[in-house]
């Protein structure tokens, strides 16, 4: 989800801090406030209608988080079986180009990407053509790819999960003739835990092949000027492969701060030596809850004249391109506000209440063992909630929370009946008794 705050982001641990400081303002206000305004109304006097009034609050707390569910899971990565996977072409011709996928013709504009979900994972056949190039032909390339199939530890059943992205950069050769590079490495399409954005990078094309034997990273600089993250390009992903274009370079996924970013290639020998060069290359800017593939390749057409020695200086013959393999969390942080505060009202006035009840209608020697299976109702609550979330009844979280609203409200309406019928005790006050003997 979205923390940002101003100029600080909140992180997803830092929320529940609110459970206790919500608590703390919670039992104050309905003490001295809150009760006193209903009880002169006739509403809420008696404990049993505290207590039922909470459940129901809770059941309501887990609907409210249930249709935040519903608009959170339109950012999630689509589930993916162990048989397939995602196929994400970029292109990074100076125009449109046209992809014959499975049997069909599919539009890329220029420094566009195309994602084709869950597909088989079995070989295809690619032809791509650019007809729409102007100023130069570009020659028109086949190509076999076989995306891997998902290998999980734990595969005893087709488990849906989540993972099995590949990336692959439509670039062109010295020739002009159109080229395929990929990465050996699947697309990180998981949902960072900590919420900060995943970050790597693909270095694709001819124009980059005689890099390989050098040291070859990028720099992220954020607007303070330092220098925050170093992604080291792999040397030994750069063999061609027969009929199926080449393996481009590629980094290790890195989380980073959610803040724009100025990228820099750097290649060549060392810093002391002197022969190290430094390329600037254009900026991007990351976001909360999203996994990016920047892909770097060559900008424009090569020329008659082309040197590599000199045109790998000039940072125009870069084209750099942020990929969205997982949307960024769209929904802020402040979408939680709501299920917190009536989770907090309903834990007010069911849970102090409760114990409050239930100490007082026990008789003096039996006050601690009441006491004791309060506590042995939460545990079996809490065991109740940990058996439903290991058994797998559902694909999606919205309906577990929408599970425990019904639970909860079947629960309350068998509550309204026993306190419906419920007798309140009548026990002498053990300081009066003490005073008659």
């Amino acid at each position: 989800m979205d923390g940002v705050v101003g100029t600080y982001t909140i992180k997803p641990d830092q929320v529940q801090l609110l459970s206790a400081l919500l608590i703390l303002i919670f039992i104050p206000l309905f003490d001295k406030i809150i009760y006193p305004l209903l009880a002169k109304c006739n509403l809420l006097k008696t404990p049993l209608q505290r207590l039922f009034t909470g459940g129901i609050l809770a059941g309501c707390a887990f609907i409210v988080s249930g249709v935040l569910e519903l608009q959170l899971e339109k950012t999630y990565p689509n589930s993916l079986t162990t048989s397939q996977a995602n196929l994400n072409f970029m292109n990074t011709l100076p125009c449109d180009i046209t992809v014959n996928f499975n049997g069909n013709d599919e539009e890329i504009a220029q420094n566009m990407a195309r994602i084709f979900e869950a597909v088989e994972a079995k070989t295809y056949k690619l032809t791509i053509k650019a007809p729409k190039c102007t100023g130069t032909e570009f020659q028109q390339g086949e190509f076999e790819i076989t995306p891997k199939k998902q290998q999980y530890e734990i595969d005893e059943t087709p488990e849906v999960k989540t993972g099995g992205g590949f990336t692959y950069l439509i670039t062109f050769d010295i020739a002009n003739k159109i080229q395929l590079a990929y990465s050996q490495r699947s697309d990180d399409r998981e949902k960072p835990k900590e919420g900060t954005p995943k970050v790597r990078f693909i270095l694709a094309g001819e124009f980059f092949e005689k890099l390989s034997p050098k040291k070859t990273y990028i720099s992220l600089f954020n607007d303070d000027g330092r220098d925050d993250y170093d992604y080291v390009f792999d040397v030994i992903d750069t063999n061609r492969t027969s009929g199926s274009g080449n393996i481009g370079h590629t980094t290790d996924t890195q989380e980073v701060e959610p803040l724009p970013y100025e990228a820099t290639l750097v290649f060549g020998g060392s810093e002391s030596s002197g022969d190290t060069i430094r390329v600037p290359l254009k900026s991007f800017e990351t976001q909360l809850g999203a996994s990016y593939v920047v892909t770097i390749s060559k900008n424009g057409t090569y020329t008659a004249d082309f040197k590599l020695e000199e045109e790998v200086k000039k940072p125009e013959n870069y084209n750099l391109q942020l990929i969205t393999i997982t949307k960024e969390s769209s929904i802020h942080m402040a979408w939680l506000l709501p299920q917190y505060i009536v989770l907090t009202a309903a834990e007010i006035m069911f849970s102090i209440t409760g114990l409050e009840f239930s100490y007082s209608q026990a008789p003096v020697s039996m006050k601690s063992v009441m006491q004791s299976a309060w506590l042995l109702t939460v545990a079996f609550g809490n065991l109740i909630v940990v058996i439903i979330a290991l058994i797998p009844l559902f694909d999606e979280q919205s309906k577990e929370f929408f599970l425990f609203a019904g639970l909860m409200f079947v629960d309350m309406m068998w509550f309204a009946y026993m306190a419906w019928r419920y007798v309140p005790a009548k026990l002498e006050d053990p300081s009066k008794k003490k005073e008659n003997e």
